[in-house]
């Protein structure tokens, strides 16, 4: 079943409490209002894929299947525009329910891994000062749930480097989702590279510049018409677009 729409109330309100918040608790709230009926701890306990499945399909339901979006070309910092649709960059066709996934066991060079994938709540637990290499040993502490070599138990935190380095592709492969890379050409000096999309970060820079549309349309009508905000939000943005015009005449 696909999630409903946000109204234009929807947007505002995770606009409004979201624009202070971390990237993370941003991508929550948007969840948070689509589905009431699930506590928070339950969100924030979907994989980072599942996750980023629901965040799509709301905003495929919100904005539609198109996406358009602009990077910059490491190689002559050259901006250049990208579209997609969101069936090209969906790995799913059925969302993941709101429970815990079960752990997975892999098989590395005699490593023998029990794993649970990454979560949001994996990632809120990082200190935000923390160095790459040092979150990414507290990560691996806390979704590798046993470890063992050649059937003798070690800690997760005695995991070499270049193990921790095939899990991490493991755990990808297994929640692909959680990584969707476009590639992408240069037009002015013809350079190829892979950019890392994040739905989240995306959605969010949608839901930003919807919010301050509509402020400015609630802005106008109010001025003319003295409607409330809540009146003017509850009309389709067809009927708010057709006063907008009446207004510019």
């Amino acid at each position: 079943m696909q999630p409903c729409p946000l109204t234009a109330s929807d947007i505002l309100r995770i606009w409004e409490w979201g624009i202070d918040q971390s990237p993370l608790h941003r991508a929550l709230a948007i969840l948070s209002v689509v589905y009431p009926d699930v506590a928070l701890t339950q969100l924030a306990e979907l994989s980072i894929g599942g996750r980023d499945a629901h965040l799509l399909a709301i905003r495929e339901q919100t904005f539609g299947s198109h996406l358009q979006g602009t990077a910059a070309c490491p190689a002559c910092q050259e901006r250049l525009e990208f579209g997609l649709t969101v069936s090209e960059i969906r790995a799913a066709t059925t969302l993941p329910h709101f429970t815990t996934p079960e752990p997975i066991q892999l098989a590395i060079a005699g490593y023998t891994l029990r794993c649970r994938l990454p979560t949001t709540n994996d990632l809120l637990a990082l200190p935000p000062s923390g160095n790459l290499d040092h979150n990414r040993q507290q990560l691996v502490e806390r979704f590798v749930l046993e470890a063992s070599l050649d059937g003798a138990m070690i800690a997760p935190s005695a995991l070499p480097a270049n193990i921790i380095s095939d899990l991490i592709q493991q755990l990808a492969a297994a929640d692909p989702q959680a990584e969707i890379l476009l590639n992408l050409t240069c037009p002015a000096c013809r350079h190829q590279w892979s950019l890392l999309f994040d739905i989240a970060a995306f959605f969010w820079t949608e839901i930003a510049v919807q919010a301050q549309r509509l402020l400015q349309e609630v802005h106008l009508l109010a001025s003319v018409y003295g409607w409330r905000e809540a009146d003017i939000l509850a009309l389709s943005s067809r009927r708010r677009n057709a006063y907008l015009e009446m207004i510019r005449l």
